[in-house]
């Protein structure tokens, strides 16, 4: 009659074949529960009776498919071991065991087992436990579920038993090792192994250092379990620990449940569940926590990500997915350098982390230009701080790890960098609350130095001197006008949105296909005394944008039309000249109408009194 051994009784397709992990076995009969046991593991002339007390020390006992379900030969010359101190994992090497169908897999098993008798003389299969694909558990040698047979297996078979997984996991096929497959070889080993066993340790087997659950090919020369298996062999020894101390999988469930099997399972880097699958207090998202100050949060828009460490603690102290971050996008991720790690988040933020850093929040206009500067491995480097109020309550900021950088926003200017010496004038000075205010540029070459400019003025660097134009009068009028602000106006309908331009100006921009039609944009800004103006645009560049976009500067003198390549040079002010301009209302427009194909984009405008 064929069984499944399994946790309940109730799922068993042959009741009476059903082995309860809660009942005292010996040799298939069973006997009356043991009170009081304070031992996990009794050895009785060879037989283990697993009380009731081993259980909190060993794994949960997974479902396998004994001898009878998948039919096996009756064994000859079976003889037993004293103990059972070593786990080795092996695979059959043969590329049609792979399977994750159910029943193929017990048709490779009965076949394992008549090579093994038939061919090479065993008196029965030489593996102890079999795992397919699929992550079907299978009993091998006679007696394994409940007594210590000796085992044909790594050549020593001395106090050990043999795990296998089918399948051919060495060049030249190299078949996948599934996360079910894994799961399985974890399982079975947690729960098959003596309690007090564990899978860190290592002695001496058969004249060599071989760890108490390591691969064959440790033992002997051999390629055994294969390439693909080997390197996970460590994550392997960590997956079965956590199931020793109680990890229960299905506190997991649908996409949480996949994403953390997809890392690992038990034996990821996250460890076991600590709690169910709950719902997030927003009523949008799901989460489990796990033992390794770890999460996995999922919600509809964005999937299941997991999130642990540092950057969770970080997460956590910025109010978790209610906070400033939102949901996490992305698993924890190395940085490019190798040095740093990260998640990003829905609202518009990441969390970096690294050794000397710590872990920092950046987010939003900031985050924009750091990214457009390279993210960390640009001049700035890693944040140093999480995005903060400047001191006037308006501005915001971060610190970064390179060139003593920093990045200031102002919703009137926008973010800038800000670095080096010129920072550390900046900062004697006062701040944004200086004379000269926040940065409107980033640091850029200048009659031989280097300069920033700034809402009343620049600081100039050269020579090993930064100097300030504080105490200068700064230009009588300095007007910016972004698109998004009274004064801006399109005509008809094609002018659409954008923002995901990291090299824009403020929080938009707007754009529209050429066409031979006359629907301009237009910047009117009202300047409060007339005299020489240095007129500039800012424009976020990029393939699809127009060659030729036509600028028209109105001034006392009548209209210039100046046409720029607004491919390249974005993200910064570009000139389009100085004109003689009246107090009130000037304007500057933007016309769709040259050379077809492409975009013209509209972003800021800026009047500077010369």
């Amino acid at each position: 009659m064929a069984c499944i051994y399994k946790d309940d009784p109730l799922e068993a397709t042959a009741p009476s074949c059903v082995f309860l992990k809660d009942q005292n076995q010996s040799k298939r009969k069973p006997m009356p529960k043991l009170k009081k046991l304070n031992t996990a593991l009794l050895t009785i002339t060879g037989t283990l009776l697993l009380g009731t007390a081993a259980e909190a020390a060993q794994g949960p006992q997974p479902t396998i498919c004994t001898r009878p379900c998948w039919g096996a030969r009756a064994p000859s010359g079976i003889t037993y071991m004293s103990a059972l101190s070593r786990a080795i994992v092996h695979h059959t090497a043969g590329t049609g065991d792979w399977t994750t169908n159910f029943e193929t897999a017990k048709a490779r098993v009965r076949g394992a087992q008549n090579y093994h008798m038939d061919v090479n003389g065993w008196g029965d299969i030489g593996y102890h436990f079999l795992v397919s694909a699929g992550g079907h558990i299978f009993e091998g040698r006679h007696a394994s579920m409940g007594s210590l047979p000796r085992g044909a297996h790594d050549g020593c078979n001395a106090n050990s038993f043999g795990f296998t997984v089918l399948g051919y996991y060495h060049p030249p096929y190299n078949q996948s090792f599934t996360s079910a497959a894994r799961n399985s070889l974890e399982a079975v080993i947690a729960w098959r192994m003596p309690s007090a066993w564990s899978p860190y340790n290592s002695d001496s087997y058969c004249s060599k250092t071989i760890g108490t659950l390591d691969g064959h090919y440790k033992v002997k020369s051999t390629a055994c379990p294969g390439d693909v298996i080997i390197p996970q062999l460590a994550g392997i020894r960590n997956g079965v620990n956590a199931k020793k101390s109680g990890c229960d999988i299905n506190m997991t469930g649908g996409a949480i449940r996949a994403k953390y099997e997809s890392l690992g399972g038990c034996g990821s880097f996250l460890g076991a569940p600590t709690t169910y699958e709950t719902a997030t207090p927003d009523g949008v998202g799901r989460y489990n926590h796990f033992q390794n100050n770890g999460s996995i949060y999922w919600t509809p828009a964005n999937g299941a990500w997991s999130i642990w460490g540092n950057i969770r603690t970080k997460w956590s102290q910025l109010g978790w997915e209610g906070g400033v971050c939102g949901y996490p996008i992305t698993d924890e991720n190395t940085a490019p350098d190798g040095v740093g790690k990260y998640n990003h988040f829905d609202k518009g933020c990441s969390i970096y982390w690294t050794p000397s850093t710590g872990a920092n929040q950046v987010g939003g206009a900031i985050r924009n230009k750091w990214q457009a500067l390279g993210w960390e491995g640009g001049i700035c480097g890693y944040p140093t701080t999480d995005e903060s109020p400047a001191a006037d309550g308006v501005g915001r900021y971060n610190h970064f790890s390179k060139n003593n950088s920093s990045i200031y926003y102002h919703p009137a200017t926008g973010a800038w960098s800000v670095q080096g010496a010129i920072k550390t004038k900046w900062a004697s000075l006062g701040w944004e609350t200086s004379c000269l205010g926040y940065p409107v540029s980033d640091e850029y070459a200048w009659n031989g130095g280097r300069r920033s400019d700034f809402q009343h003025g620049y600081i100039f660097y050269s020579g090993g001197v930064a100097t300030s134009s504080c105490g200068e009068l700064p230009p009588a009028v300095d007007v910016v006008l972004d698109n998004n602000q009274p004064g801006f106006s399109v005509i008809g309908t094609a002018w659409s949105t954008g923002t995901s331009a990291a090299d824009k100006y403020g929080a938009d921009y707007r754009f529209r296909s050429t066409a031979a039609v006359s629907e301009p944009a237009t910047w009117a800004a009202s300047l409060s005394a007339s005299g020489n103006y240095a007129v500039f645009a800012w424009w976020a560049q990029g393939a699809n944008r127009s060659a030729t976009a036509p600028y028209v500067i109105y001034h006392t003198a009548g209209s210039t039309t100046v046409n720029v390549n607004q491919q390249i040079n974005g993200g910064k002010w570009n000139g389009l000249g100085t004109y003689n301009l009246a107090s009130g209302n000037n304007e500057v427009k933007l016309s769709c109408w040259t050379t077809t194909g492409y975009v013209v984009l509209a972003d800021a405008i800026r009047w500077q009194q010369q």
